[in-house]
Formats: C-alpha cells, sequence, structure tokens
C-alpha cells in the first residue's frame, strides 16, 4: 500500500477573521483551529505523516495548539508556494503519496480525504471540488456584460493529493519566485493529469468572522440522545414521602438513605446517562454519610448543572411511577412543574405518569415503589469533549489501570467537565472513584475540608494556591483514590483586576505529596477556558502515574 503524508499550510497571517491571533490558532468551539485540521488527518488510519508548515514565529502558539499531536514543525515562506516547497522537502524517504491541506478548512471530513487518496490510484493529481450553483457574469462599470458558462466551472478545495516524485518535478520546475494560486495549478503547469472528486460544502475555509461563525454553528448543530433511569424503594408507614420533587401526604414514606425520591433518582440517572456521565451512585454514593436525608432536588440540579456544562440541553423528560399507592392524579401537575423548575425547562416538556402492576410483584402487594424514566437531550458535536480530549483521558484511564490505582477529581470552575472527560469513556468506573464539584465555598468546606479562613479577608481567597491544594488533599482524603486532580479559577464573569478571566490554579495530589500550577489562559471566553482547563488536568494526572 502507498506510505501516505499530509501537508498542512499554516504559515499565514489570517489576521482578516479577527481574534487578535493568526486565524489557525482561534478557538473554535473550544479547540483550536489548527489542532481540528490536524487531528482530521492524525486520526486517518492511511495517513503515516504529519507536517505542518508554520510561521516562523508561530512556533509557541503552534506547539500549544496541537497539544501533542505528532506532527513536524517546519517553517514556511512568503508566499504558499514557497510553504508548500518547504513541506515537500521535509518529508521522510519512502513517501508515495502527499495530501496538501489548508489549516483554515478545519471541517474536512474522512469521506474528502477517503476520496481524494483513491483518485491517486489511476491519476498523477486529485483535486475536490464543488459546482457553482450561481449564475456567473462578466460586468464592466458597475453594468452587467455578459453571462459566463458555468458548466466546466468549480470551486476549488483542499486536500489536494499528488503522487510526490511527479509533484516534486512539478515544483522543481517553477521559478524559485514563483506564487502559485495552489497546488493544482502547479501540477497542471507540469503537464500532470489532475483527477476532480467531489469536496463538501462543510468543507470550507475560514476567512472572515462569519465564517467562524457558521462552522460554529455546524459544530453546535447536535444531535438528540435520550437516557433512562430506574430506581426502586420501599414502602412504610409515615406522615408523608417525597415523590418528583412534591410532598405526597398519603400515610406512606419511603424508605432510603436521602429522602427516597424514586422519582427524582431515575430522572438523575437518566439524565446522567444522557451525557454519559456515570450514575447518581458515583457522584452521591449511599455509602457517604453526608447524603442521609438529602433532598433529591440536589441530585438532579447536579446533573442538569453537569449537563448545561456538557453543552447538552434537555429536550424532554418523561417518568412513569409504579405504584398501587400513593395515587400520584392528584399531584401530578405539581410534580411536572416541580421537575420542570429544577432542570430550568418549560412545564411542556416534562411528563408524569402513574401505572400499576395489577397486583402483581412487590409494587402490587404495595410493598414498594418504582420509577422510571427517561431524559432526552440535545448536545452539540462540540459538547462533549473534542477528540484530542478523548483520546487524552483515554490515556489517563489506561495508565491508571496498568498502575491499579483510582482517581478522583474536585472542581470548582469546569462544572465537572474534567470528571464527564473521563466518565464519557466505556469501562471508566473501575478507575474513577469520584468527582467533586464545589462552586461554593461552602462546599469547598464541607466536601473537602477547605479551611474557611482561607475564603475570608485577608486570606488568598477561592482562586488560589493554597485552595487548590487544599481541594486535591480534600479529594483524595475523602475517595479511595491515589490521585486527586484540583481546580480553581476563573472560567468567565467574576474577573478582577487580581484575579482575571482565563486564571485556574490547578492541583494535584498524589501519593508523593501536593503539587500546584498556575495558568492564565487569558479572556479566551468560559467555555474555551474550560476545554483548556480539562486539558491541563487530564496532562497533569497522566503525567503523574507511573
Amino acid at each position: 500500500m502507498p506510505r501516505t503524508a499530509a501537508i498542512i499550510v499554516a504559515a499565514g497571517r489570517g489576521l482578516r477573521a479577527g481574534g487578535g491571533v493568526p486565524k489557525q490558532y482561534r478557538m473554535l468551539g473550544g479547540v483550536p483551529v489548527l489542532r481540528r485540521t490536524a487531528e482530521a488527518f492524525d486520526r486517518h488510519p492511511d495517513v503515516e505523516t504529519l507536517v505542518v508548515v508554520i510561521h516562523p514565529g508561530d512556533a509557541r502558539l503552534a506547539h500549544d495548539a496541537l497539544g501533542g499531536i505528532e506532527a513536524d514543525l517546519v517553517p514556511g515562506g512568503e508566499t504558499r508556494t514557497a510553504s508548500v516547497r518547504a513541506g515537500l522537502a521535509a518529508l521522510p524517504a519512502g513517501t508515495d503519496h502527499v495530501l496538501i491541506h489548508d489549516a483554515a478548512r478545519p471541517l474536512v471530513s474522512r469521506e474528502v480525504i477517503d476520496r481524494v487518496m483513491a483518485a491517486l490510484k489511476d491519476s498523477d493529481g486529485a483535486l475536490p471540488v464543488l459546482p457553482i450553483a450561481d449564475a456567473l457574469w462578466r460586468g464592466a462599470d458597475g453594468l452587467a456584460v455578459d453571462a459566463i458558462d458555468r458548466s466546466k466551472l468549480y470551486r476549488a478545495q483542499t486536500p489536494q493529493g499528488f503522487r510526490l516524485q511527479a509533484l516534486k518535478a512539478a515544483y522543481d520546475r517553477l521559478p524559485e519566485n514563483a506564487a502559485m494560486a495552489d497546488d493544482a495549478e502547479v501540477a497542471r503547469a507540469a503537464g500532470l493529469a489532475v483527477t476532480l472528486v467531489e469536496g463538501a460544502e462543510e468543507n470550507f475555509k475560514l476567512t472572515l468572522t462569519s465564517d467562524f461563525e457558521r462552522a460554529e454553528q455546524i459544530l453546535t448543530s447536535g444531535d438528540c440522545v435520550t437516557g433512562s433511569g430506574f430506581d426502586v424503594h420501599r414502602l412504610e408507614p409515615a406522615n408523608h414521602m417525597m415523590l418528583c420533587g412534591v410532598r405526597v401526604e398519603e400515610g406512606l414514606g419511603l424508605v432510603g438513605h436521602s429522602d427516597a425520591d424514586a422519582g427524582l433518582h431515575a430522572i438523575t440517572d437518566a439524565l446522567l446517562g444522557a451525557i454519559a456521565a456515570g450514575d447518581i451512585g458515583q457522584h452521591f454514593p449511599p455509602s457517604d454519610p453526608q447524603w442521609r436525608g438529602a433532598s433529591s432536588d440536589r441530585f438532579l440540579e447536579h446533573a442538569a448543572g453537569l449537563a448545561r456544562s456538557a453543552g447538552a440541553d434537555v429536550r424532554h423528560v418523561d417518568v412513569t411511577l409504579i405504584c398501587e399507592r400513593p395515587k400520584v392524579s392528584k399531584y401530578r401537575d405539581a410534580m411536572r412543574t416541580r421537575i420542570a423548575e429544577i432542570l430550568d425547562v418549560p412545564v411542556a416538556r416534562v411528563s408524569v405518569k402513574a401505572t400499576t402492576t395489577e397486583g402483581l410483584g412487590f409494587t402490587g402487594r404495595r410493598e414498594g415503589l418504582a420509577a422510571q424514566a427517561s431524559v432526552t437531550v440535545r448536545r452539540g458535536a462540540g459538547a462533549l469533549p473534542a477528540p484530542s480530549l478523548r483520546e487524552l483521558a483515554n490515556e489517563v484511564l489506561e495508565r491508571a489501570r496498568k498502575a491499579g490505582v483510582k482517581l478522583a477529581t474536585a472542581e470548582s470552575c469546569t462544572g465537572g467537565l474534567i470528571a464527564v472527560s473521563l466518565t464519557e469513556i466505556a469501562g471508566s468506573s473501575d478507575v474513577v472513584d469520584r468527582g467533586f464539584i464545589t462552586y461554593s465555598n461552602a462546599a469547598k468546606h464541607d466536601m473537602l475540608g477547605v479551611p474557611m479562613d482561607l475564603f475570608e479577608y485577608p486570606g488568598p481567597g477561592a482562586v488560589s494556591e493554597e485552595v487548590a491544594r487544599a481541594m486535591a488533599a480534600g479529594a483524595k482524603a475523602n475517595s479511595n483514590a491515589q490521585f486527586a486532580v484540583a481546580v480553581t479559577g476563573v472560567a468567565g464573569p467574576g474577573a478582577s483586576e487580581n484575579k482575571p478571566e482565563g486564571l485556574v490554579w490547578f492541583a494535584l495530589a498524589g501519593p508523593e505529596g501536593v503539587s500546584a500550577h498556575k495558568k492564565e489562559f487569558g479572556a479566551l471566553g468560559r467555555s474555551n477556558v474550560r476545554t483548556e482547563t480539562v486539558r491541563f488536568a487530564l496532562q497533569l494526572l497522566r503525567d503523574a502515574i507511573r
């Protein structure tokens, strides 16, 4: 099989798109544009070598953007043609085919890459194109002159693919200072055959601010997924029970470690399932005395916060209560209203039903009550961790398994996204012991044992090295984990002169003690700061586990 390399051309300045940095380093859906582009080729099983051609002054930006993707960074030239020359010169011996792609086309699909590569079996080159749908006119002095036949005209895209030796020979024939529009033009000038293949509308080039807005819409267009939940609690005589967040006074109560609200427990599990964030027992273990008698509102609010942080929008909730008693009908509207309040959704999106088992089983004998729920969420493509984060999280889990250790997280500025990135992966429950989400200072104190005097003036405050260290130590002490990572920072609103947006303190507690790290990501926006925070936290865990 031919050995294929990819060259990503990223040496341009690209400042028309705004953002204060070249467009290839701007964030798109919480991920640098260059990383999204590089991942498309790095993940392709038939691309063996990746070369990124950059501006000589962008080495630090490129390294940070790629964040561990294995690629050779090569200084580019003044023109695209000169940059491609540099990339070609850096390819290893034995390379047969080369794909050349614009860094500013981050939404390139596997299908487009495959079509280009397939065409090289029978042709010197391959060019992905799209037909022109609009009528074309030639004009002069503001007036229409004549129509142009568009039947043989196309919009060119990248990656453009070539047999390497043929393309190198074509470039060797060019004058040293030549500046061609693209590589297909170079190939055709040398007489090479270039086959047209189908491109894709999503594979457009980011040029203006509006292009970033369009790309964000594509990434967040999302899909709908449904999670399911089921819970059972024993019935006993009592003056009331809590059911679906409502006080039900029918001479019965539910037995459980918390308030035993089976309806909210089932909904909580369903929502956690929809965002692949584990189950209610993982977040609120019944062995933990702090949840004894706790209101189940807190559990569902926690799951709702995780969903929002993951970019998931609750679209519908359906819960069925299975019991002979109590009779649910007179409480149904209040239950729907309370569930809608907790999830911050319209009541019209909440359904509460009840049924019996016709006298059969434990519910038929009136020994207990069961609840079954489904929750549908719409989540965007950028809602869950980017492929690079999933790969990093998987690496953390694999290292932990091999080392025989468990992990814990404590998060104050990420909404639980570090835990989500780990628990989204199947089988993570054998490694991830516990995740603490502690936005308030009281929660940091109650759940993790962070001393309250750290928050009081003139203490260092919640966003500080001292608090991060105390959080990590507390997460480790209050779990079965050998390693615990903690973050506290300013991801969005609430910044001050001394603690600007993007300031995050990290701490890692392990067998050898607690270490702290400070990062200043800058005013990237809440979503982007959170993404970079998750990335660095996972890197800390990965590098600490031996």
